[in-house]
């Protein structure tokens, strides 16, 4: 809001989901805001003074107000970083809530939102899927986001796409592109049911190849 500041602010995003064997799912979630102009003694004042140039107005204060969209039936756990997190009403299928924050120059500001997403994530024939949606926001630049998706520990990852960054028998890692949407699709199952489906896969691959 009020000047052409958005242009040297950097943005990183950190989502974390721990599925739950209870059908329950909580997600984290951290954006950073980094002003990459000097630091200047001069208070933030709005609004802002006017300036001759667009290069005058891109070295002021930043001021945003930012929404977080989530799954409809969201439910707010606890907020940090100084942001009113208002909830606001649902919109086109979404839960949202956000707030007015300012940015000085040459410094960085954190929030983070916890909330439990609507269950229902976990079927009751053994094997699920979990879908974590990104949506670019129009408009803005390029920014570092990492996705971390912890399954139970009586699960195993029976399948996951796109590949994962990172993988452990519990945990996918990704870095994600952000000039894009992206989808990711990832398919558990409890432990035992897991071998069942590697065994079938492998009998299936066999009998593609004659064996």
């Amino acid at each position: 809001g009020f000047n052409k500041a958005d242009a040297r602010i950097e943005r990183q995003f950190d989502y974390r989901v721990e599925l739950q064997a209870e059908s329950r799912a909580r997600a984290t979630l951290r954006i950073r805001y980094s002003h990459q102009s000097p630091p200047s003694a001069q208070p933030c004042i709005r609004p802002p003074p006017a300036t001759d140039t667009y290069d005058d107005m891109r070295g002021e204060c930043y001021w945003d107000y930012v929404r977080i969209y989530t799954p409809e039936g969201s439910n707010l756990i606890a907020a940090t970083g100084g942001i009113e997190h208002r909830i606001e009403e649902p919109e086109n299928g979404y839960a949202v809530w956000g707030g007015f924050f300012e940015l000085p120059r040459g410094q960085t500001r954190e929030f983070k939102s916890e909330y439990w997403l609507p269950t229902g994530w976990l079927r009751a024939d053994g094997e699920s899927t979990y879908t974590f949606r990104w949506i670019k926001q129009p408009g803005t630049k390029i920014a570092a986001m990492r996705a971390t998706i912890v399954i139970p520990d009586s699960f195993q990852i029976v399948g996951a796409y796109p590949p994962s960054t990172a993988r452990t028998n519990s945990v996918l890692e990704y870095n994600l592109p952000t000039d894009r949407d992206t989808t990711i699709v990832v398919r558990v199952a409890p432990a035992n049911r897991a071998v069942e489906l590697a065994g079938i896969v492998l009998i299936g691959i066999a009998l593609l190849v004659g064996v």
